[in-house]
């Protein structure tokens, strides 16, 4: 006879690994694409699903690449001075719920409205995502974790 707190155990175990199934079968039919830039003396690359626009601002003190996605969700990868940092988290809109520091790299999630954000800032480099949908956020997370800084290349 199996007892009741084997059975709750086993759902908990059988929801969270459906959960990373869908995930995983989520993410496998995204056609993903690879840019590569360049921030002055570091190279940047990333993986990100196709289908955006991009855009790249340059001023005197750094450059702005944007991403654009048709479902208004924003990719931003920043290397300058002459900007209030962290990008988002100074937005009285953009509510923090969470800062972390993983090895280095500065993880600040929050919210805005009814969709998520996130902003990394790691060897000189901030990337951040923002109103993204709270369902296309493990995309983006990976996205950003994708993210690989190669700095005084030649």
């Amino acid at each position: 006879m199996i007892k009741r707190n084997n059975i709750l155990l086993l759902g908990i175990a059988l929801l969270f690994s459906n959960y990373f199934w869908i995930n995983a079968q989520e993410n496998k039919n995204i056609s993903m694409c690879v840019e590569v830039d360049t921030f002055s003396t570091s190279l940047i690359r990333i993986e990100l699903p196709c289908g955006y626009k991009k855009r790249i601002h340059n001023y005197e003190e750094g450059k702005f690449i944007d991403y654009y996605y048709n479902n208004g969700s924003i990719i931003t990868l920043f290397k300058g001075a002459l900007q209030k940092t962290p990008l988002l988290a100074n937005s009285k809109c953009y509510i923090v719920s969470r800062t972390d520091t993983l090895g280095g790299k500065i993880i600040i999630r929050g919210t805005i409205n009814d969709k998520v954000w996130r902003e990394d800032s790691f060897e000189g480099i901030r990337a951040c995502y923002e109103k993204v949908p709270i369902d296309k956020m493990n995309i983006f997370d990976n996205i950003l974790d994708s993210l690989s800084v190669f700095t005084h290349y030649k």
